[in-house]
């Protein structure tokens, strides 16, 4: 398992240029754990006191504003870090909730033993602070799109996003995809149906593919 749990941590974005030492001291530390869809991974206000790399299946982290509408901030697909940010402070908790979208695969890491192994290491420190800096540019852009563009741009860019022209995609449900996209499952209902008749894609059950590629890279103006 240990090798396995390397091999993981060193494809992942936040440890793939840190120190092969580093690595292997991180891989004893992981545990693996397996996630049933549906499952609550943790929950909003909790003590955050893990950190996961997802191997296979896919995670969303979301919150609750004040109103009680729920906002997709990421989806952590495999070889991805969730929960970071929050597992680097100590005695913080958790500033959103986490969910298995997917029979999931994850590795678990305790919070403080990584803390206490990133100050030791200033070449593992540079690399999480590296990644954290990019994760947070990516949240800023995400938060741009969400104030900025309308329904069309973002669903257009969801869809380039995950699906490359020659394979399908596992739609999540409408409700599970309002929320990544700031809106109401109504409204992904109908322009998902606006995008199949205007054979910008194909739907099959949830399955999408993407016919015009040029017309949905026009909509999210790329």
């Amino acid at each position: 398992m240990p090798e396995r749990a390397a091999q993981l941590l060193r494809l992942s974005a936040a440890f793939q240029v840190a120190r092969e030492s580093d690595v292997r001291e991180l891989a004893a530390l992981a545990r693996p754990r397996t996630l049933p869809r549906g499952a609550l991974v943790f929950r909003q206000g909790e003590p955050a006191s893990s950190l996961y790399v997802v191997e296979t299946g896919l995670l969303r982290v979301s919150r609750l504003n004040a109103s009680g509408r729920e906002l997709t901030l990421m989806l952590g697909g495999p070889r991805q870090l969730v929960a970071g940010v929050s597992a680097f402070v100590q005695d913080a908790t958790y500033s959103a909730s986490c969910t298995a979208l997917e029979d999931s695969q994850v590795l678990v890491l305790d919070a403080a033993a990584v803390r206490q192994l990133t100050c030791r290491s200033p070449a593992l420190a540079e690399a999480v602070l590296t990644y954290f800096a990019r994760r947070h540019a990516d949240l800023l852009t995400r938060m741009e799109d969400l104030l900025f563009s309308d329904l069309n741009a973002r669903l257009a860019a969801h869809l380039l996003d995950q699906t490359p022209c020659s394979d399908g995609y596992a739609l999540p449900t409408n409700s599970e995809l309002a929320a990544l996209l700031g809106t109401v499952p109504e409204l992904v209902s109908r322009k998902l149906g606006e995008f199949y008749r205007q054979r910008h894609i194909t739907l099959h059950r949830r399955s999408v593919r993407i016919l015009d590629e040029a017309a949905l890279q026009r909509l999210a103006g790329r």
